[in-house]
């Protein structure tokens, strides 16, 4: 498996956009039509949706990775990475919170 995915060291507090995803990681829309809405389906289907740990929602964000992409995107998420934090927008317009970029 790669390397985590680190922020770049720079001032302030980098934004990630969907260009700072890994390549091919947005080829035929996969992102928008696959990953988001497994994403959604899976942490809807937790015990409590409202409520998510930052480690649990990284290592769930890899294993649905290795399930929407193939073998060749396979990526490990960090909490500081750009798949985390777009990711982790979507969830933020879900449950109100928008501090995590």
């Amino acid at each position: 498996m790669d390397e985590p995915l680190k922020a770049p060291a720079a001032r302030g507090k980098k934004r990630w956009q969907m260009s700072d995803l890994p390549h091919g990681m947005n080829d035929n829309e996969a992102w928008r039509k696959m990953l988001i809405p497994t994403v959604y389906w899976h942490f809807g289907n937790q015990r409590d949706v409202w409520i998510y740990d930052d480690d649990k929602l990284a290592s769930d964000l890899g294993k649905i990775i290795s399930a929407v992409y193939p073998s060749s995107l396979k990526q490990r998420v960090s909490v500081d990475g750009p798949i985390f934090r777009i990711v982790s927008v979507f969830f933020s317009y879900i449950t109100g919170a928008d501090d995590r970029l």
